[in-house]
């Protein structure tokens, strides 16, 4: 009798130990590894391209002016250029990276020096903190349009660099589409992931933190990692061409990432049709 108990009891202890295994796994483990994978994948054929439309990608930076006249720039977010007249290029970004009623914009491209501060003490930790002289050398950025269909800007900036005019991909997307998604995360220099399309088109709902308004975006799901910074960033096709606009993503309740959301060249046309027809 002894002997069925210890066994029913270590059957059990088992079971627990097992389950438990079971959701550590589904809850760390797996989302780690999904993570770490969609980090670090790297299609090399479409990587010896990138550089052809490496500076038609944009980074964006807030400047806020507090009532004392202090000035602070912010996380921003990427954008990408599409039309060049003269000294003044266009580009597509999230409409919620450039909404801020209180803020200005400023632009920095891949030709932008970046000039950090000298100081011995953060060079000695590791530190890289840019000096102000960076900031006042950037573009000012107009806000042209926001769509009120989708999330989704036109902007404009002036500048004498030489930048790339990204051509719009043809091909409607589908699952298992190859793409790399370039952006500025956390304002740092172009970042480079790599993935592929994993649903069609669906619609999302999302709600912008500054002005509360929610709307239902149809955008198209994929596995190439992005973060905050990446929103108004492109994701780019095989065949080197604009592929739609990164705008968000989902992670799970741990933060670990599990998709990012793009809006395709569909939705891109309309928002610029909008911009035109109301010039």
């Amino acid at each position: 009798m002894l002997k069925d108990k210890k066994k029913k009891l270590i059957v059990v202890l088992i079971c627990i130990f097992t389950a438990a295994v079971i959701l550590a796994c589904t809850l760390f483990v797996f989302p780690a590894i999904h993570e770490n994978e969609c980090k670090t994948r790297v299609f090399e054929d479409m990587k010896s391209k990138i550089d052809t439309v490496t500076s038609s990608v944009i980074g964006i930076i807030p400047k806020e002016t507090g009532a004392d006249g202090s000035v602070t720039y912010g996380s921003g977010g990427s954008g990408v250029v599409f039309r060049h007249e003269g000294d003044v290029y266009y580009a597509l970004t999230a409409a919620h990276v450039v909404n801020k009623s209180n803020s200005d914009y400023k632009v920095y491209t891949v030709r932008t020096k970046q000039n950090m501060i000298q100081d011995s003490a953060l060079e000695n930790a590791g530190i890289e903190i840019l000096d102000n002289s960076f900031y006042e050398s950037l573009a000012d950025v107009k806000t042209e349009h926001i769509s009120i269909h989708s999330d989704i800007a036109v902007i404009s900036f002036r500048s004498k660099d030489e930048l790339n005019v990204i051509e719009f991909s043809e091909n409607q997307l589908k699952p298992n589409d190859r793409i790399v998604c370039i952006g500025h995360p956390y304002d740092k220099n172009l970042t480079f992931t790599y993935g592929n399309i994993t649903s069609d088109i669906k619609s999302v709902m999302l709600t912008d933190k500054i002005t509360g308004k929610t709307l239902s975006n149809n955008v198209i799901e994929h596995n190439a990692y992005i973060y905050f910074g990446n929103s108004g960033g492109a994701a780019v096709s095989e065949d080197m061409k604009l592929a739609g606009i990164n705008i968000g993503g989902s992670l799970d309740i741990f933060g670990h990432f599990n998709s990012g959301f793009l809006i395709p060249c569909e939705q891109l046309d309309n928002c610029i049709s909008e911009w035109e027809a109301k010039k």
